[in-house]
């Protein structure tokens, strides 16, 4: 529908939030298989001979720093994923308030419309009765 500028700013935050589950999957998946490759260099470390485990060794410091390096990304990730999620529904109440708020708006105006025909039909009332005792 016609949700206004407010309505399209919690479009764009849910889209937000979309992308980032999407980055924090994403991001969890290469941190699963960076975690499947260290386990492999383990093997592959325990298995090899002495000039083999420093290269294997080397190799799986490597490797355990890029699974650090994904599991910080992962965690930034969903960090900003809950932020989204928390200024969308700031957003979404925020709207909700500003409707209430034209509804009380509009309520005190039918009061006000309300109370002037009340006093219009005394007017004329007493107007009429003032005609009659004439």
């Amino acid at each position: 529908g016609d949700g206004g500028p407010d309505g399209l700013e919690v479009r764009d935050l849910k889209e937000q939030l979309a992308t980032l589950r999407v980055e924090v999957m994403a991001t969890g998946c290469v941190n699963a298989k960076l975690e499947a490759e260290v386990v492999e260099l383990r093997a592959v470390n325990e298995a090899a001979a002495t000039g083999a485990t420093t290269r294997a060794e080397a190799t799986l410091a490597v490797a355990t720093t890029r699974a650090g390096d994904a599991e910080a990304a992962a965690t930034a990730a969903t960090t900003r994923a809950i932020d989204a999620e928390a200024a969308a529904a700031a957003a979404a109440q925020e709207h909700a308030f500003e409707i209430g708020a034209m509804y009380a708006n509009l309520a005190a105006k039918s009061e006000g419309v309300r109370a002037l025909g009340e006093e219009l039909a005394a007017a004329r009332v007493a107007a009429a009765g003032a005609e009659s005792h004439r």
